[in-house]
């Protein structure tokens, strides 16, 4: 059975999470960082030599530290969801959030089961501390504090860290031993199945009312079609990201959209930073709060981009078919049956962490990905013509 976390896999795990919250606190201030982290070592080396679990209650007190973007902790919230059914009611559980992406976790993880927080930073020791982006990281474990159920699930993901270390290192990897497996993105993270993830019933839902909301950026007279270019925070400063289809061709297949649907308005989604789209109706970039953004995608008739969070959240907030372009990215992994997924293989298999900049530069081109590039407006409008969606 599992045993107590050595000391020093518990202090490197508190000095990942210190350096990560100064850095996005003092990202300017090297000095800054520097000066806490000694100061932090120093305490650690003082009074940190018997260190054990902050509780001593009955309940088990669970803490997930969830990475990624907004689509990875979608579909993260649902394997925490499933956990917690699984694992019971006297499991407690905490979620340690960027700081970017706070206010969007309180939303997606305000759903889940046992939910006790959402915060920016752990300040306690807990029974049970998981690190979860693809595949769940055991960071450090009390063995005293936890239940049979929770040691059995500790044991299970140390065996396959143990067992598939170049698979849990490296996401082309782990893509191909999920599929090699029968596993897809939505229950990667569900190692031998045991929470049975696929029939979690998870979804999720605005605390926002939809009238007001629809009301409130005119958007109650007219079914309307949600439309984003490129993608959110995780990959803002990159200029050219493999996964973006070009705006000139967003601006086609919206004069194809108008001249044949002209029922429909046309509403441009998304982050300030990404590019505008010419003939739209409705330019609703960075005017929404989270929440807002969960009402107008899940009320929209059609939403229309790349392979990204929006469409994971779309089908979480069960908001209809979306129309998503996959490039570097895996439409058997990623996509879900009810959309209309589009690809144009310009390569034998999708390259997505095949290399470290495989989001900056096609390994074939040198520039956008080749497979983006050969989706072209006339094909995605047919697409959607024969969905018959429209």
């Amino acid at each position: 059975m599992y045993q107590d976390t050595p000391l020093s896999k518990i202090y490197l795990s508190r000095m990942e999470q210190k350096t990560a919250r100064y850095l996005q606190k003092f990202s300017h201030r090297p000095k800054k960082i520097a000066a806490k982290l000694a100061f932090w070592n120093l305490k650690f080396c003082l009074f940190g030599r018997d260190v054990r679990s902050s509780f001593s209650d009955k309940a088990e007190h669970v803490v997930f530290d969830v990475r990624g973007g907004i689509g990875d902790l979608v579909i993260n919230a649902r394997y925490i969801n499933a956990f917690a059914r699984h694992m019971g009611d006297n499991v407690q559980i905490d979620i340690l959030s960027e700081e970017k992406f706070f206010k969007a976790n309180q939303s997606i993880f305000r759903q889940c089961r046992n939910i006790n927080r959402i915060m920016t930073a752990a300040d306690k020791y807990y029974d049970l501390f998981i690190s979860l982006v693809r595949f769940p990281v055991i960071k450090y474990a009390f063995a005293d504090r936890l239940s049979g159920k929770l040691r059995d699930y500790i044991n299970r993901i140390h065996t396959f860290h143990e067992e598939n270390p170049l698979a849990a290192e490296n996401d082309f990897l782990g893509r191909c031993y999920s599929l090699l497996k029968g596993r897809r993105r939505e229950n990667q993270a569900d190692i031998d199945n045991l929470l049975d993830v696929m029939n979690d019933d998870f979804k999720i839902e605005s605390i926002l009312d939809t009238s007001d909301v629809l009301q409130k950026f005119n958007l109650a007279a007219r079914p309307f079609i949600t439309v984003q270019t490129g993608a959110g925070f995780c990959f803002q400063d990159i200029k050219n990201e493999t996964r973006q289809w070009p705006a000139k061709n967003y601006e086609q297949l919206v004069r194809l959209l108008k001249a044949n649907y002209p029922q429909y308005e046309i509403v441009q989604i998304g982050d300030v930073w990404q590019e505008e789209i010419s003939g739209i109706d409705k330019d609703l970039r960075g005017q929404t709060s989270f929440e807002e953004l969960m009402v107008i995608v899940k009320n929209a008739k059609l939403h229309i981009s790349q392979e990204g969070g929006i469409p994971i959240l779309r089908h979480f907030l069960q908001g209809g078919t979306s129309v998503v372009l996959f490039g570097p990215t895996d439409e058997k992994f990623f996509g879900f049956s009810e959309n209309i997924n589009l690809s144009a293989r310009a390569c034998l298999l999708p390259c997505e962490w095949i290399s470290r900049d495989w989001m900056k530069k096609c390994m074939k081109t040198g520039d956008c990905a080749e497979c983006m590039r050969r989706i072209s407006p006339e094909e995605v409008f047919e697409g959607i013509k024969r969905n018959g969606e429209l």
